[in-house]
């Protein structure tokens, strides 16, 4: 599948010879460029947080090697009680101030013979296991790799009595009677220079054999193991583990501003990758006393958050919700809790960064935030995660005035079982290449005045087995102008076979009578609108109906899966040119085929499989799930949304 990514970045300018003595820098394409200076030293990195190709057409007198930044998907948490690992985590060799040590990849060369394309592959992180049943594993997250360099996806977390799966770090592990030790997930190629992470923690009892205890530890992360879970004989408190540390590789920006990739952490300039998910507890006693905590993720890394804290056997502690790994760093899942239909977090997405230097700045930018590159007189800023786009003061060369933008939310997720395709995040843009109308408003920025900005994530798609929707996603804007998340899918239940409205409507599922497609541009109806609704499923033909896309609504399940609404072409920065904003396709039982995606961004619907996720930074909505009769599939992630802003450099 192409990625979300597909750009074309043909030097702009840089690098290019003035004189016969003028260094010049190699021109290559692919991926969100960011250009910016470290101690009077240009640079330009390639962020890829979906898969592609990074092609290089022509060597600079800078040298032929590349640094690079790879990282896996994280894995997934246990649904009682283990915390995934990260990632596996790699870097050139002897870069960012990483310990030769550990996390070492091989030197790579640009070959004399051009071009040199280098595949791209970004790993998605592994699915949190649903409930019930205790014993569910986290799946493991996917491989990324830049050409022949590979990371392994972190390694789920463990399950009830189990121990973690390995992976790039390995996942926790959670014990029940009658106590002892239980050991975490190994750790790729630890320990050593080449390892990608650490493992996972051990689950560990101080009480009497007897008596057992109910926790899991927590995953690896790339800068550390996970931590273990133990119960203290005095009063048979239960503690989670905490996730293992990520590690900090500035890569992608200058220092002294936010990296425009990563966690946040306690060193300036963010950039923290592949944290380990924390480990949960059971409350156990019908009530949840306080004394037992689940463990956190890994700390300024992305890992997942506090397990679940159940009041076993009702209903969860709405605080102690296990969390997902962020987006694009590889975090592990936070584990499960126990009690019922637990759920154990999802791992994040991986990330692949390329980095070389350059010559020159071709302009100064006005502002600061998101990646920064220039184009035909043009500054970019792009998010591919939330922050704050920050014009300078006017007294610094700050910028006034109206900005080209492009706002898409989240994606919604597919629904479960036969379920219908996840709705389109909402999309606001006042490019020309948007049809009138349904072209937005200028927006104006002032000099000395923060704007924030978020992104919003994709929805996870529903449970198969549980026959649960697709959730829907989460906003994206820019200050006050919101762009809502599409709409989850509907899914082979009769009082959830209705999608869910959003900025584009999921599709409908069936169950006892035709799901409805859930309404577009919701919810509250905004002028322009920003997108579609979904389509409806079928009980006739047992197919989901596709979600709806900002160009068109989903399509109605019929003889097969519903397909999704079509997305749009947008290219306020002519490095982005994609469909946004597609609708993921329905899907179906056997021998039914699933529905077609709305644009190559969006996720198709599954018959015999769980549907596909859709690209990261797209805002195009998940596939639904099949149908084997049985079993039946979960639907698939929604993708995450995206904010460009650009305005005159000069």
């Amino acid at each position: 599948m192409a990625s979300i990514l597909s750009r074309v970045s043909s030097g702009f300018g840089f690098g290019k010879k003035t004189a016969s003595s003028a260094p010049s820098a190699l021109v290559a394409t692919g991926g969100v460029i960011s250009d910016y200076e470290v101690s009077g030293t240009y640079y330009r990195a390639h962020i890829f947080t979906s898969s592609g190709t990074f092609s290089v057409s022509a060597l600079g007198t800078y040298g032929s090697n590349v640094e690079y930044l790879v990282v896996a998907g994280g894995g997934g948490g246990a649904s009682a009680f283990a915390g995934g690992g990260s990632g596996g985590l790699l870097v050139s060799p002897g870069s960012f101030s990483i310990p030769t040590s550990q996390n070492q990849g091989s030197t790579i060369t640009i070959p004399g013979t051009l071009p040199a394309p280098f595949s791209i592959t970004v790993g998605a992180g592994g699915a949190g296991a649903y409930g019930p049943g205790a014993t569910v594993i986290g799946s493991s997250g996917g491989p990324s790799s830049f050409g022949p360099i590979s990371a392994t996806g972190g390694g789920g977390g463990g399950g009830y009595n189990t121990s973690g799966n390995s992976g790039g770090s390995g996942g926790g592990s959670s014990e029940n009677d009658p106590g002892g030790t239980q050991p975490g997930g190994a750790a790729t190629n630890y320990p050593g220079p080449t390892q990608q992470g650490f493992p996972g923690g051990s689950a560990i009892s101080t009480a009497p054999p007897s008596s057992g205890y109910n926790a899991g530890s927590g995953g690896g992360g790339a800068g550390g193991a996970g931590g273990d879970a133990q119960r203290t004989p005095s009063d048979g408190t239960n503690f989670g583990g905490n996730g293992g540390v990520g590690i900090q590789v500035l890569i992608a920006g200058p220092s002294a501003n936010p990296q425009p990739v990563g966690a946040p952490g306690p060193s300036p300039g963010g950039g923290w990758f592949a944290g380990g998910g924390g480990g949960a507890e059971e409350s156990g006693s019908g009530t949840n006393d306080g004394k037992k905590g689940g463990g956190s993720g890994g700390p300024y890394a992305g890992g997942g958050d506090a397990g679940n804290s159940f009041a076993y056997p009702t209903a969860p502690n709405p605080t102690g919700q296990a969390q997902p790994g962020v987006y694009a760093t590889g975090g592990g899942g936070g584990g499960g809790g126990y009690g019922g239909n637990n759920t154990g977090g999802n791992g994040g997405s991986g990330i692949v960064v390329v980095r070389y230097q350059i010559a020159q700045l071709t302009a100064t930018a006005k502002a600061t935030g998101g990646a920064i590159s220039y184009y035909d007189g043009k500054t970019i800023h792009t998010f591919t995660s939330s922050g704050t786009f920050s014009p300078l003061p006017s007294g610094s060369g700050g910028y006034t005035g109206v900005i080209d933008y492009l706002i898409v939310a989240g994606g919604g997720g597919g629904g479960g079982n036969r379920g219908g395709g996840g709705g389109a995040g909402g999309l606001i843009s006042n490019h020309p290449s948007v049809p009138a109308p349904l072209r937005a408003p200028n927006i104006s920025v002032t000099a000395g005045t923060p704007v924030s900005i978020q992104v919003g994530g994709g929805g996870v798609g529903g449970s198969g087995p549980l026959s649960t929707r697709g959730v829907t996603a989460t906003p994206s804007y820019i200050g006050p102008t919101i762009a809502n998340g599409g709409g989850g899918g509907g899914s082979a239940s009769v009082p959830l076979r209705d999608g869910l409205s959003g900025g584009s409507g999921g599709g409908g599922s069936q169950a006892g009578g035709d799901g409805t497609g859930g309404t577009g541009n919701q919810p509250t109806p905004l002028t322009p609108p920003q997108g579609n609704s979904g389509g409806n499923g079928s009980d006739t033909n047992v197919v989901g109906g596709g979600g709806g896309g900002f160009s068109g609504s989903g399509v109605a399940g019929g003889t097969s899966g519903g397909a999704g609404g079509a997305g749009i072409a947008i290219s306020i920065n002519p490095q982005i040119t994609f469909d946004y904003a597609a609708g993921g396709g329905g899907g179906a039982r056997t021998p039914r085929s699933g529905g077609s995606a709305g644009s190559p961004s969006a996720g198709t619907g599954g018959s015999t499989s769980v549907g596909t996720n859709a690209l990261e930074n797209s805002g195009s909505g998940g596939g639904g799930g099949g149908d084997s009769n049985p079993p039946a599939f979960s639907g698939a992630a929604g993708g995450s949304g995206i904010v460009i802003i650009a305005y005159p450099s000069t």
